[in-house]
């Protein structure tokens, strides 16, 4: 199982918003490649790390998944051509815990 299934899978959809649409053999993969079991309220953070601690040159987080927000943050619908690119980070969103959670994982990955 490649991890890059569950990227091209959310390409429009926030990780909890996958997490919540994709079904129980889906969270069960997902489970067995990480070791162990998940629920919504980790699987930004579990898809987060696993990016920052992946092989490749840049590690890029959508602001929506750090903020665990579900498909209420879902930025554009492909194909849709109204109601796209509205949802907006607000100062303060961003939390301290949240911030050093992303710093440690910089300083970890060596990806600074």
């Amino acid at each position: 199982m490649k991890l890059s299934y569950f990227r091209r899978r959310t390409t429009r959809r926030t990780s909890l918003g996958w997490y919540h649409q994709e079904g129980k053999p889906h969270h069960q993969q997902m489970e067995h490649y990480v070791g162990r079991e998940l629920s919504e309220h980790d699987i930004w953070w579990v898809m987060a790390r696993l990016a920052y601690a992946s092989v490749a040159k840049t590690a890029i987080l959508p602001v929506q998944d750090v903020l665990d927000i579900d498909e209420q943050g879902r930025m554009n619908t492909p194909g849709k051509g109204q109601g796209n690119w509205g949802w907006r980070l607000v100062p303060g969103q961003v939390t301290k815990q949240t911030e050093n959670q992303l710093k440690e994982w910089t300083w970890f990955y060596n990806r600074d």
